[in-house]
């Protein structure tokens, strides 16, 4: 126990020292996935140098109204200030599975499977500008390099609404996409035509491609992301 106290003590240590690089001297930059910035606080010491996926839907739950957009723009410069890497802000992901309270979206019988990620998006346009243009500004404002992802795009049509909402925002950021939908594998080089890059999910892609819910523990063994 204490050979192994020690070491995690020496890895922590040596974390934040400078860039990551393999042995061999290949340069790796080192994201973390947070919702915010208490999180991404603790990733960067813990040698974080980017954030690989902003989870904006925390900013959305349990409120009656949505975040407007300059608490948006004040979240994103706070990451801003902690970090000099890219910043990739996902989309809202939620829908039935995660009720809004100012959004009236009705009950279905499998959420998964429904109205949520881009689809979502897509119905409450509004929405997504808004966090799209909040993603803009902080840019603009920092100079520091962001991107816009969106999750469970399924479509090439999709995946040009999504850029074409945000070149209408004022663009000057990347655009990608989460490859976590069976037909996403299956349209990735017309996607990657479209975007600037793709960011695969594991998660819900490997519960989709064996019609297996990730959440039901008899299913568990199927659960293997490689």
């Amino acid at each position: 126990a204490g050979a192994a106290r020690a070491e995690r003590e020496r890895l922590t240590a040596a974390a934040g020292t400078g860039p990551t690089t393999t042995a061999d001297g290949v340069r790796v930059e080192v994201a973390a996935n947070v919702s915010g910035v208490s999180e991404l606080r603790v990733a960067v010491e813990q040698g974080a140098e980017a954030v690989g996926l902003l989870r904006t839907e925390l900013a959305y739950l349990d409120r009656r109204e949505a975040p407007s957009e300059e608490e948006q723009v004040a979240l994103l410069r706070s990451l801003a200030d902690l970090t000099t890497g890219r910043i990739v802000v996902r989309t809202f992901d939620f829908g039935a599975d995660k009720p809004i309270a100012f959004l009236d979206v009705p009950a279905e019988t499998n959420p998964a499977l429904g109205v949520r990620g881009i689809r979502l998006a897509r119905a409450h346009p509004d929405l997504l500008d808004a966090q799209v243009r909040a993603v803009c500004a902080a840019a603009r404002a920092t100079g520091r390099p962001f991107a816009v992802m969106a999750p469970m795009v399924a479509t090439v049509e999709e995946a040009t609404w999504l850029r074409e909402r945000v070149d209408a925002a004022g663009g000057g950021v990347e655009v990608g996409a989460m490859v976590e939908v069976p037909s996403a594998v299956l349209l990735a080089r017309d996607l990657a035509d479209r975007l600037d890059f793709l960011s695969i999910g594991t998660n819900d892609l490997t519960q989709y491609l064996h019609a297996a819910d990730r959440e039901d523990a008899r299913l568990g063994g199927l659960q293997d992301a490689f």
